[in-house]
């Protein structure tokens, strides 16, 4: 079993490697790194706004990663790395629909300083753009589907023997 300190080290050595496989150790402790690390940021973000440019470059630079661990335990389980293109696909379009929505209203957005505005203008966005609404609800349903089936393929055991993307990590 990997513990937290080599889970963290061995997921940014292999940054980008969405190749091979990865025991169920290394990817839930690097969850948990990316969580805590998220949370403080976070926290941080809106005790200082400035920290909150902070707080969107450790969520990119930590994305990578999190996609690469993920595929790496999928592949332990002897399923495809394409389960997370799907959730990624799925987030895009999300904010594509929310980007279409919300374009019209960029100028006021940009003059808003009162919260309840904000609102006010998202429910105007909302009236007028029933496509962009019918797609980023389907988006929702349809990444929280794949999210479960993901998780659930995250906690099984590894498959014992060689796979497709090598030999397991745990019974070597």
């Amino acid at each position: 079993m990997m513990d937290f300190v080599t889970a963290v080290k061995t997921c940014f050595m292999k940054y980008a490697d969405f190749k091979g496989r990865a025991r169920r150790s290394e990817y839930w402790w690097f969850c948990l790194f990316c969580l805590i690390v998220m949370w403080v940021f976070n926290i941080l973000g809106s005790i200082w706004p400035v920290l909150s440019i902070v707080s969107l470059l450790v969520s990119i630079v930590l994305m990578i990663p999190s996609y690469s661990v993920q595929t790496r335990r999928l592949h332990d389980t002897g399923r495809s790395g394409w389960w997370v293109v799907i959730m990624l696909v799925l987030m895009i379009a999300f904010f594509i629909g929310l980007g279409v929505m919300m374009f019209p209203y960029a100028d006021r957005m940009m003059e808003i300083t009162d919260n309840m505005e904000t609102v006010n203008v998202m429910m105007d966005a909302m009236e007028q753009s029933p496509v962009a609404i019918g797609v980023m609800g389907l988006c929702s349903l349809l990444m929280t589907i794949v999210t479960v089936v993901v998780i659930i393929f995250s906690v099984l055991d590894s498959k014992w023997d060689t796979n497709k993307y090598g030999p397991s990590p745990k019974y070597q």
